[in-house]
């Protein structure tokens, strides 16, 4: 997927995703690659209750270009949620 500039410029940090998931009650996040981010990574954020993940969710939803909602979704350890970012740092 090519990537203009000015898209890679407006997504989110790392490191203000991450200390918003921490800040939100996850129980941990870690970054996986994703096909469809346009940096091609994703900060996921996995939390105990479909209320905070929910909340966390909503936090991000249209803060990133291109993405009108973020989701939560069913995972073994509780809810995560998926939020693209710019890069790792």
């Amino acid at each position: 997927m090519s990537v203009s500039s000015d898209l890679w410029v407006a997504l989110p940090a790392r490191r203000f995703v991450s200390g918003s998931a921490l800040g939100s009650g996850a129980l941990r996040w870690f970054l996986r690659d994703s096909v469809r981010s346009a940096s091609g990574l994703v900060l996921v954020a996995v939390f105990a209750s479909p209320t905070c993940a929910g909340a966390f969710a909503s936090r991000w939803a249209g803060r990133v270009p291109g993405l009108p909602f973020v989701a939560a979704r069913r995972v073994s350890e509780g809810w995560a949620v998926s939020v693209p970012v710019a890069f790792r740092d």
